[in-house]
């Protein structure tokens, strides 16, 4: 079988990922996912009139990149973390726009 992987920190044993592999993929997913709902909560939040649900949306989707950064830091960029990573993002941003809407309906932000 093919290798899909061979650098520092994840290998393909016998064909099958590993599971070290297998975690920081799921792992990247969901915080991908969670990384991109945030950065939609930000990203309409500076279009808004209220300053504290903007410092909260930017204290959230900058911990959140942190976290990210970590995973992808400690697989050498791997291109197999591309996966997870596109459609955690891209996934992400359509569920975020939603949370944001109901969100400045809740607070009655306008813009």
């Amino acid at each position: 079988m093919v290798a899909l992987t061979g650098y520092h920190h994840f290998f393909v044993i016998g064909g099958f990922m590993s599971l070290e592999l297998i975690l920081s993929m799921v792992g990247l997913l969901v915080l991908c996912f969670v990384q991109n709902i945030a950065f939609s909560l930000v990203s309409r939040s500076r279009n808004r009139n209220h300053k504290g649900y903007l410092i909260a949306c930017s204290i959230f989707s900058n911990g959140v990149f942190f976290a990210t950064l970590g995973i992808l830091v400690k697989s050498d960029l791997d291109p197999i973390m591309a996966i997870p990573y596109i459609i955690g993002s891209v996934s992400g941003s359509v569920v975020g726009t939603d949370i944001a809407i109901y969100i400045e309906k809740k607070l009655g932000v306008k813009m």
